[in-house]
């Protein structure tokens, strides 16, 4: 009997709770003290020997902790890419290190950021800290970060293993460990330790055994090139990395192969001349031959996107004969339409794959998996689950996550709402929790989502009121689609409307979009749900991929947009100055909901609501000064410009009258009664109140025949909130009060101070 020495690393996250890591593994447990941690540990340790017939190794002998303080810039996720706060988060990091005198080289262990990295010199140590932290958190939202919060400092423990003495081999192969430095700048090691301590629970294969022993025959046995063919949700990654952490605890006495990730950019990523990335393919193959590698390829599609000018000189079209020839074995996953258009543009590729189908699973086996996932958060994490929340969350992800299919998209689902609770003293997933993530996810209000809360038509009439002027008859349509939308009549296959505002200039239009936007998606975004092109940038045919995406699959700005933010309004502003290769894109959305790239990945449109504006049919009708409310519209006009296989994928054409005298001066009461709301009222504790004769002079001096009322905004800021600002600097005394403000010929300012 041998005696082995693992350190473990442990927290007391409170409530009870101990949680532990054992270092150089992938076990990480909950329990109610030090003590009972550390006998988990070793029923672990003896159920693996056991389970697989060697002995578990610790990667070192002796491990020596650091703490550092990592500086997190975090950011929010925008149209045009991510926006940094003004704040850097201090983040505490724990790193735990040692040198295997026997191998010769060190590795480094950052256990709650579930991250190990191989290092070769101490004095980069602290660097490398940084680097792999700043790798895994800067760019995520703060809410995403929190969770990488340690709690308290861990403290370290032995845990002594008592060992059958068996003559496996180690795990640390020195040629294993030469290829792992190598590959390293293109490739990780498998398997990892997934960063998903927001997780809280780790991805497990549930209810995929049959495919699982399957998919571990053909890799060892058969040596064969797999490709996991399904939608997105389905399982195919899950499944690859239970079949790799199981084949890897067979170890090299069993013959498995070793296992490697990368993606296609990251094969090429380093090249800077013409030649270089052949190269580093070459050597990437060398080495994985060495240490019997296989290698996982994401996003295995974009293989023959990347390398040349084309197809035949891409770096599927370099690394095919290593794959013919038995030197390259590949694991890849891909869903249907990236399929068939690999296939279409490079058909010997996919022939030395066996596509393997995973299919999406029924509610019913879905619900099973979710019932593992409630008895483990039970007794594993102390979190309750309630069965109706679990309904509720299916229900949800069924209606409103569609671009993912079962299991993926309602395991996704519970498992935010465990790290929800986790940060909470209840520690109960019910249905206010699930409807709340739901909000948090969509932007949809609690009672559109809510089947128990009803719909006040009235309530929604005065909140488009509050801000539009005017345009009654487009309110009254746009409380009409939500009412279909709330009782779940809208086409599920198509975007939830796809609307066409016709008017002129300064009537409302982009506001009716905007307030509507607010409506639908406001509850729970962070950034504007409204998304607005301007049209007239697009006016060339071959500007289609700058909106859609770049031949080499770069995604363009609306596509990358409603990847982000699939909950959100998306205004095409003056539509008929597109070209009309830009109409044939779009009638592919209005029909089927979705846009596929040439890769074959789709773009979900189903949750977004399409409005498209025109000036159309104003001409001679347009509303000249104030001479009442005149017809704006003429829809033949319009019909006469759109084909009609565009038109008749509308599903409405909304009208906007133009303004009268009346609808300015409430337009300027509205932007004024709102003055109040600035900071600089705010700060110094006024109130602005504005007289009938300044209402009047605004909507006189910002109303253009032209342009309607679009110039108000201007008029305000020129002619009332000018003269404001040089009062308040004459006056800096002047606080908690009212401003009376006049026109008398001139903007006239009055200070009333409150009575206290």
């Amino acid at each position: 009997m041998k005696i082995t020495n693992f350190h473990a690393l442990y927290w007391d996250i409170g409530d009870g709770q101990v949680y532990g890591v054992l270092l150089g593994t992938q076990c990480e447990l909950y329990a109610q003290s030090v003590k009972k941690l550390k006998a988990a540990f070793i029923d672990w340790l003896v159920y693996e020997s056991n389970l697989y017939g060697f002995n578990v190794e610790p990667e070192l002998a002796d491990i020596t902790l650091r703490f550092d303080t990592v500086d997190i810039r975090p950011a929010y996720p925008g149209e045009k890419g991510r926006h940094p706060v003004p704040y850097n988060i201090k983040l505490p990091v724990v790193a735990a290190f040692g040198e295997d005198k026997e191998e010769g080289y060190s590795l480094c262990y950052l256990p709650f950021l579930n991250l190990q990295f191989y290092y070769y010199d101490q004095v980069q140590l602290v660097s490398l800290i940084q680097h792999f932290t700043h790798d895994l958190l800067d760019g995520l939202p703060p809410e995403e970060i929190h969770p990488y919060i340690m709690p308290c400092k861990p403290e370290m423990m032995i845990v002594r293993h008592k060992e059958r003495l068996v003559t496996a081999e180690s795990f640390q192969d020195p040629i294993i460990t030469e290829a792992q430095a190598a590959l390293s700048p293109v490739a990780e090691r498998l398997p990892v330790k997934l960063a998903q301590k927001r997780r809280l629970i780790r991805e497990q294969a549930w209810e995929l055994g049959d495919h699982v022993a399957e998919l571990a025959d053909k890799i060892v046995r058969e040596r064969a090139n797999v490709l996991l063919l399904g939608e997105s949700g389905v399982g195919k990654s899950t499944l690859f990395n239970e079949v790799i952490t199981h084949l890897s605890k067979a170890g090299k006495k069993e013959g498995v192969p070793t296992f490697w990730r990368t993606d296609p950019q990251r094969m090429i990523a380093d090249a800077k001349y013409l030649g270089e990335w052949q190269e580093g393919c070459e050597q990437m193959v060398d080495h994985l031959i060495s240490a019997n590698g296989v290698l996982w390829i994401q996003s295995v599609e974009q293989l023959i996107q990347l390398g040349g000018q084309g197809v035949e000189d891409s770096v599927a079209a370099f690394i095919l004969p290593f794959i013919r020839a038995g030197q390259l074995q590949i694991l890849a996953e891909i869903t249907p339409k990236a399929l068939q258009a690999l296939r279409q543009k490079m058909p010997g590729f996919t022939e030395y794959f066996q596509v393997i189908p995973v299919t999406q699973m029924s509610d019913q086996k879905t619900l099973s998996i979710l019932k593992h996932l409630q008895n483990y958060s039970d007794r594993e994490l102390g979190i309750q689950v309630n069965d109706d929340a679990v309904q509720l969350g299916l229900r949800y992800c069924q209606r409103y996550f569609r671009a993912q299919q079962l299991p993926g998209k309602a395991v996704n689902f519970v498992q935010e709402c465990l790290s929800y609770v986790w940060q909470t003293p209840e520690k109960v997933v019910d249905k206010s929790v699930v409807t709340q993530i739901a909000i948090r996810k969509t932007g949809l209000p609690d009672f559109i989502l809510d089947d128990h809360k009803t719909l006040n038509p009235a309530e929604v009439t005065r909140f488009f009121q509050k801000k539009l002027i005017a345009q009654s008859h487009v309110i009254e349509a746009l409380v009409s689609l939500i009412k279909v939308f709330k009782v779940g009549l809208n086409d599920p296959e198509k975007p939830i409307a796809t609307l066409l505002f016709a008017g002129p200039t300064g009537v409302g239009k982009t506001a009716v979009a905007k307030r509507l936007s607010e409506f639908f998606f406001g509850a729970g975004q962070v950034n504007s749900p409204l998304y607005r092109l301007d049209m007239s940038e697009f006016q060339h045919p071959s500007q289609v991929m700058r909106l859609i995406g770049e031949p080499n699959g770069q995604p363009g700005p609306l596509i990358q947009h409603v990847r982000n933010s699939p909950f959100s309004v998306l205004l095409f502003d003056e539509i008929e100055k597109a070209d009309p290769a830009i109409y044939d894109a779009l009638m592919t959305v209005f029909d089927e909901g979705t846009l596929t790239d040439n890769l074959g990945r789709d773009t979900d449109f189903r949750h977004t609501i399409i409005i498209m504006t025109t000036n159309l049919g104003v001409g001679k009708v347009r509303s000249v000064g104030f001479a009442g409310k005149q017809s704006s519209f003429d829809e033949t006009a319009i019909k006469r410009f759109f084909r009609p296989e565009f038109y008749n994928r509308m599903d409405q054409v909304l009208s906007f009258d133009a303004l009268s005298r009346d609808d300015v001066e409430k337009i300027a009461g509205l932007e004024l009664s709102q003055m109040s709301e600035r900071v600089g009222f705010q700060s110094r504790g006024l109130t602005v109140s504005f007289s009938a004769d300044v209402v009047s002079y605004i909507a006189q001096v910002g109303f253009h025949p032209e342009f309607g009322a679009r110039p108000l905004q201007r008029a305000v800021e020129q002619q009332v909130v000018a003269p404001l600002a040089r009062v308040l600097l004459e006056h800096p005394e002047w606080k908690n009060g009212v401003l009376t403000v006049k026109w008398e010929g001139i903007i006239s300012v009055f200070f009333q101070k409150s009575q206290s």
